[in-house]
């Protein structure tokens, strides 16, 4: 994964919803930060949907109804993750 910082070693980072593209397809644009990953968890709540993705992290993913209704997110399925390297936000 790939993000502007200055630091190094072991950090842990946040990205903001608007920073993350989820697709059935790779995207095919060239991102550095796009990872082929399985659904491996799927937490529906009252105003938004948690989807746990392996790209061999886990990443929590949390989206909208509209979206949920729009992807259909199931268990086991391949997902494309795209993350906007100037919206990773390195701790």
């Amino acid at each position: 994964m790939q993000a502007i910082t200055k630091k190094n070693g072991k950090v842990t980072i946040h990205i903001p919803s608007d920073g993350i593209i989820l697709s059935r397809q790779s995207r095919d644009f060239g991102a550095r930060n796009e990872f082929k990953g399985i659904i491996a968890l799927i937490t529906k709540e009252a105003n938004f949907t948690g989807l746990k993705i392996d790209i061999g992290q886990k990443l929590d993913v949390l989206i909208s109804p509209k979206s949920h209704f729009d992807l259909n997110p199931q268990i086991g399925e391949e997902i494309y993750v795209t993350l906007k390297a100037t919206s990773i936000k390195v701790n």
